[in-house]
């Protein structure tokens, strides 16, 4: 995992979301073994100093017919490196999750 941290690159693009000057990317997806790991960077780019109340993972169903329930799965992490607790402002804070691992489609 700090290999991981340590290597800045981006190999993804266009994940992420930005709301209020703050933007969340994934900058890369990595296995080894049966874990997955991902790359996430936050980036403050407002002057206000922002606290992270909690990060969830999900799998979310988007198939959604007329009369089915849409699934949601939660998968907590098995560890996490530099966990973030807040982001100051102008600053950019990056944090590597292991999930176990699971179907991406």
């Amino acid at each position: 995992m700090e290999t991981i941290h340590s290597n800045n690159r981006t190999k993804i693009k266009h994940i992420g979301s930005k709301n209020f000057g703050v933007q969340y990317l994934m900058k890369g997806i990595y296995s080894f073994n049966e874990l997955l790991f991902f790359h996430l960077q936050l980036k403050n780019t407002s002057t206000v100093c922002y606290d992270i109340g909690c990060i969830v993972f999900k799998i979310v169903d988007k198939k959604v017919a007329k009369r089915t329930a849409m699934q949601e799965q939660v998968i907590v992490p098995l560890r996490s490196y530099n966990q973030v607790t807040g982001v100051g402002g102008d600053k950019e804070e990056r944090t590597v999750f292991a999930l176990p691992k699971f179907t991406i489609i």
